[in-house]
């Protein structure tokens, strides 16, 4: 701060205390600021602090380390401090209020033993983990809790699909001695809570001791529960048990949606993309993040036979076909709608959609791809458009983008052709950075049936065959019709991205290399050509940096090795 401007005052509040401090520096040292609040709440100082602060759009700051406190003062009070020094802001309303959470100054009354609800609920669910059974075989299992409500919230019920995607989380996670903090990111609503109670039920079977920290929904304090075979503990932030359990590097500490506690305790975070939330401790050395990839359309007709029954299939195929899988819109938001609705299916689809719909319409198509960069929660939005789904190499740690669905390019591509063709270049810019080259190729494959939709001349050149030198640069013509073409609705048809009239394959890329997968390509063959007037041709296209140097493709098997085997009639395909 300037010498001429008024000190900054700090109200703490806890209860129905208040202190007032006056900051005189530009950024408080936070261990001289923790002394001082120490002092005033009269409290030991070695005791660990937390404070939260409400912003004016309503989200809950909390802070408990200097990196903290300097992201708060630099981003909120800054703005206050420019305006003060305009003459734009009153001095005497010159003041910042924090809370200071889960802590009880000298003479206030000690916390009631009356256990709420909400508690009984969570130590009737941790109580029941171990004599909760996994029900059904290989792939298609759910854990019945028997009388317990998942993580002691009524609003999950009694039982939960356990994904296969799961197990091969909880294998990493424990089989990965050289780690012991890990995060589990995704696309928002594909299930990384239910991941956690899963996870706590195999810390349950264990006799393992647990630290959880529930997903908050309201601003306050955090809870924070110590689970053990003894039963279920609610502890104070800086509490002696809290400490001395995170203390131990056998002990399990699992948070939902929310920064950590940095200690020794094997650490698993599950949140949606906020970088604020795991920011800090993929700092550390024994970090690594992991990715949970959406729903197959299999795992949703599961999940909904047993959890969903009274829910038309035609609404969550409805669903799906937007929303891709995501269960919280496609089977949870849809059931609640469709009841909400008395059972009109088209008012719950319509219902739902629009949710989406609104996403895509939150501004350009630049500003929903920056926002899916960005990781904040004001981005949340753009997690319904873009998904992050599972690598091609079907690695845990890395993610691949994707559209949500079809119709969500279709939307996209409808909604902002213009812009994609005005900024192809920006879209299009090389990188040696897989995020960067993943999305290339998403808008490149948008760009390209836009392109072969509205039809014209497109250079060509022939990749295979004998006659390869003299078949070099020439031209093509496509007609521009709504109905020559078109695009497969599922992925199933895995060597064509799309078809025009009866025997023109396309498949769009953006890298030198694209194995053709022969099982596809013949399955295509068979499903959308039945008689060629000339043989069928398949065209890769590519970008103009590509064009020149792209070389003929191999054939791939469906476990993704060189085949082998006679080519049938994909050897028709020129």
């Amino acid at each position: 701060m300037s010498s001429h401007q008024a000190p900054l005052s700090i109200e703490i509040k806890h209860a129905d205390v208040i202190h007032k401090l006056q900051v005189n520096q530009h950024v408080p040292i936070w261990s001289t600021f923790l002394a001082a609040i120490a002092q005033r709440f009269g409290m030991p100082e070695e005791q660990p602090i937390g404070l939260q602060y409400l912003d004016p759009e309503g989200d809950t700051i909390t802070i408990s380390t200097q990196a903290d406190f300097d992201e708060l003062w630099h981003e909120v009070l800054s703005v206050t401090a420019q305006s003060s020094q305009t003459g734009g802001v009153d001095q005497r309303n010159h003041c910042l209020e924090l809370t200071l959470i889960n802590h009880h100054p000298s003479g206030a009354q000690p916390p009631q033993t009356i256990k709420s609800a909400v508690e009984e609920e969570i130590i009737h669910f941790w109580k029941g983990l171990p004599t909760a059974n996994l029900v059904g075989e290989g792939e298609w299992q759910y854990l019945d809790l028997k009388g317990a409500y998942v993580l002691g919230n009524p609003e999950l019920g009694h039982r939960f699909l356990v994904r296969s995607v799961y197990k091969e989380l909880r294998e990493h996670i424990d089989e990965s001695f050289a780690k012991s903090k890990w995060v589990v990111t995704g696309t928002p609503g594909v299930g990384k809570t239910f991941f956690s109670a899963y996870y706590l039920w195999v810390a349950a079977c264990e006799g393992k001791t647990v630290v959880w920290q529930p997903f908050q929904t309201q601003p306050g304090g955090q809870p924070t529960y110590l689970l053990t075979s003894d039963g279920v503990e609610r502890v104070a932030y800086g509490s002696p048990e809290l400490v001395n359990a995170l203390q131990k590097s056998e002990t399990v500490y699992i948070v939902d949606g929310q920064p950590p506690l940095l200690c020794p305790a094997r650490t698993l975070l599950v949140t949606s993309p906020q970088y604020l939330n795991y920011k800090d401790i993929l700092k550390q050395s024994r970090s690594d993040s992991l990715f949970m990839p959406p729903w197959s359309y299999e795992e949703l007709q599961h999940c909904k036979a047993i959890l969903y029954q009274k829910l038309p299939t035609t609404l969550t195929d409805r669903l799906y076909d937007w929303y891709g899988g995501v269960p919280r819109y496609v089977l949870a938001r849809a059931s609640d709608e469709f009841a909400g609705n008395g059972g009109n299916e088209d008012a719950a689809v319509g219902t739902v959609v629009a949710i989406l719909k609104k996403a895509i319409g939150q501004g350009s198509l630049t500003s929903i791809i920056k926002a899916h960069e960005a990781e904040h929660l004001d981005g949340e939005y753009s997690h319904h458009v873009l998904h992050l789904c599972r690598h091609p190499s079907r690695s845990l740690s890395q993610s691949h983008l994707a559209w949500a669905s079809l119709l969500v390019e279709n939307e996209v591509v409808k909604r902002f052709s213009q812009e994609i063709l005005n900024d192809m270049k920006y879209y299009l810019r090389c990188s040696n950075d897989d995020h960067q080259s993943n999305l290339r190729g998403l808008i490149f494959e948008s760009y390209a049936h836009l392109m072969l939709r509205n039809g014209g001349r497109f250079q060509a050149r022939r990749l295979c065959g004998s006659n390869v030198t003299s078949s070099q640069n020439v031209q093509v013509a496509f007609s521009s019709a709504e109905n020559v073409l078109w695009r497969p609705a599922s992925k199933n048809l895995a060597s064509i991205d799309s078809l025009c009239g009866p025997a023109n394959f396309f498949q769009v890329t953006v890298s030198q290399r694209h194995p053709i997968k022969h099982q596809g390509l013949s399955r295509a063959l068979d499903q959308v050509v039945d008689k060629y007037e000339s043989p069928p041709r398949l065209y890769f296209v590519v970008p103009s940096d590509v064009y020149q140097t792209y070389r003929c493709q191999p054939y791939h098997a469906k476990d993704g090795k060189l085949f082998k085997g006679r080519l049938g009639n994909v050897r028709e395909v020129e």
